[in-house]
């Protein structure tokens, strides 16, 4: 009885449901999925949101991130150029504390080269990401998923902006969410099944994009 009590309590804990603050992801076709803000770029069009990349035949839609972290707070930006895309998230709701941010990407070239994302928040200040899978050089790879905490100094803000380090290439992102650690509305008990579950504890596909627990444990597709 005492097994089975704690495998339950396991599971229960695990499916812990957070609010969702903000998400963007986009389908193998190029349909957007976006919720909690809106992303643009600082460019006359919008093109490296929902950017096409084909590797090894598979089709992703991507946030692109191109404009280097050094100038990302220049005030002038060449519009003739696609040459300085920082990406920018204003939310509908403000951070908060306890708040994480996901990225997943990877860069895609056929050589060794390494490519990190820069977050750049509405006070100023900055995280940077390790480096994201070079899956164009190693098809075998996926694209990678790293989390953040938002900075104390930036709970109540509600601007963010993207980029890639002053590395040669540019980052693709798969997806962005941010999970609202305040929202935790109720605990779901979700089996250890092997089944893919989403945070309101109902059973989903392989074509399911958000945030899923799979036997005890959280990722994002």
């Amino acid at each position: 009885m005492k097994k089975i009590f704690t495998l339950v309590a396991a599971a229960m804990v695990s499916a812990v449901s957070f609010a969702q603050t903000y998400s963007w992801s986009s389908s193998s076709d190029g349909v957007v999925t976006e919720v909690g803000g809106k992303a643009v770029t600082e460019m006359a069009t919008d093109e490296r949101v929902n950017y096409p990349v084909t590797v090894a035949g598979v089709n992703y839609y991507t946030i692109c991130l191109n404009g280097k972290v050094g100038n990302i707070n220049d005030a002038a930006v060449d519009n003739s150029k696609n040459t300085s895309a920082r990406i920018v998230i204003t939310l509908n709701n403000a951070l908060a504390k306890g708040d994480k941010i996901s990225l997943t990407g990877f860069l895609n070239k056929n050589e060794e080269k390494s490519a990190s994302a820069a977050i750049v928040f509405e006070n100023g200040t900055e995280i940077d990401s390790e480096d994201f899978p070079n899956i164009g050089l190693d098809n075998s790879l996926k694209p990678g998923t790293q989390t953040f905490d938002v900075p104390d100094a930036e709970v109540g803000t509600k601007v963010i902006k993207l980029s890639r380090k002053s590395s040669s290439t540019n980052v693709f992102l798969t997806s962005i969410t941010i999970d609202s650690a305040t929202g935790v509305s109720k605990v779901v008990e979700v089996a250890e099944d092997g089944a893919t579950y989403n945070l309101q504890g109902v059973k989903v596909g392989s074509d399911y994009k958000g945030v899923v627990v799979k036997n005890g444990k959280k990722f994002v597709k």
